[in-house]
């Protein structure tokens, strides 16, 4: 009995550290990645905007927004990447929710993950699969939570 209290207690532990680690149960990234996706006109256009998500003193998260190549359907960085990076945002065009072979191939290579934004979903690579973590509005400024997290 002790045994399993004890494996339910670090079941628990691991579950709740998994959901704190992910980006967007933070408000920071919600809002920052809510402000990208309004800079590529909400996927309205056929341009994409990124950033790299880095991890401050103290653990605040912020962006680091790329410069635009203005460039259809695709976006890219030249350059190192900023110390503490811990993942990669952008934005697809309107209904294009699934991250890219070349979003796979990125996240594998650089070994953190690639989150694609639409309007209407987030989506995430860590390079070997594909994870849809939330669809529908996910709006920020009317007061939705991007993802349930505990």
């Amino acid at each position: 009995m002790r045994t399993t209290m004890i494996l339910v207690a670090m079941l628990m532990a691991a579950t709740t550290q998994a959901a704190e680690r992910e980006l967007f149960c933070r408000a920071e990234v919600v809002e920052q990645s809510w402000q990208l996706l309004k800079s590529a006109r909400y996927g309205l256009g056929r341009q994409e905007q990124a950033a790299f998500v880095v991890e401050q003193p103290g653990g605040a998260l912020s962006f680091v927004v790329w410069p635009s190549t203005g460039e259809s359907m695709e976006t890219h960085f030249r350059g190192a990447l900023p110390a503490h990076t811990v993942a990669i945002v952008h934005t697809h065009p309107l209904g294009k929710l699934v991250p890219s072979s070349d979003d796979r191939d990125t996240a594998h290579r650089l070994g953190i993950p690639v989150y694609v934004l639409v309007r209407s979903g987030i989506a995430r690579t860590l390079g070997d699969g594909v994870e849809t973590l939330l669809v529908g509005d996910w709006n920020p400024e009317e007061r939705r939570p991007a993802l349930t997290c505990h």
